[in-house]
């Protein structure tokens, strides 16, 4: 992913808690160059509080403001993005945690499927047209965590593939959630995308046709199994 703005940005934040300013720096100017948006995020990060000094970061930050301007008016819903995104870094950070707290998850998974639920009746599958490409994965990810509630599940895949043939998700979206619907309807999964962990080892949950696996995988956009 030589464009993911993610890789240099996260470099900057290393080099800034090293003191490196000047290394801080070209990394953070390369992760705007390439599109980073969130200015909050950036503003509020601790990594990155050594160089709020530097006479080079209020640029760096009026960059960011601009990208995240554009990047807004580049969607349909941009309030609803900034919700979608709000709410997959609470589920992220919270089965990141050193020690996830179940009871929590839970929670937060039936917070999510909840308000989903609401997104879904009043605007149809949030596609990347309506909240751009991250927003569309943050709506992809709370439907994966939807775990309770099958049915929701089943009738958004019906909605994700849809977007799909008309270019609004994206294929390995469409391949997790047909596997985790699957399975959660007793069958067997297509794709090989959910695994379980089998005496210590993580291993594929039961595959359809096994032997075929690798050119459905393929299809999909997805490495080979192995």
């Amino acid at each position: 992913g030589a464009t993911v703005p993610a890789v240099p940005y996260n470099a900057a934040c290393c080099f800034a808690r090293l003191g490196h300013a000047d290394d801080a720096l070209k990394y953070l100017d390369l992760a705007v160059q390439r599109g980073w948006s969130d200015v909050d995020h950036l503003k509020s990060d601790a990594d990155l509080e050594s160089i709020h000094s530097d006479k080079r970061w209020d640029e760096i930050v009026g960059r960011c403001a601009a990208n995240e301007k554009k990047l807004r008016k580049s969607m349909a819903d941009p309030d609803l993005y900034a919700e979608l995104m709000k709410r997959m870094k609470t589920d992220v950070d919270a089965r990141s945690a050193e020690a996830p707290n179940v009871f929590q998850m839970m929670l937060i998974d039936w917070d999510n499927t909840t308000w989903m639920k609401q997104v879904i009746e009043k605007h149809g599958w949030p596609g990347r047209t309506m909240v751009g490409h991250d927003g569309a994965q943050a709506a992809w990810l709370l439907v994966q965590h939807a775990d309770r509630d099958p049915t929701f599940q089943r009738r958004c895949l019906t909605l994700l593939t849809q977007a799909y043939e008309k270019g609004d998700a994206s294929a390995d979206q469409v391949a997790y959630l047909t596997d985790r619907v699957l399975l959660a309807e007793g069958k067997r999964q297509v794709y090989g995308t959910q695994f379980e962990t089998v005496n210590g080892k993580l291993q594929p949950r039961p595959i359809e046709n096994e032997a075929e696996v690798d050119q459905r995988r393929a299809t999909m956009g997805l490495d080979a199994l192995a």
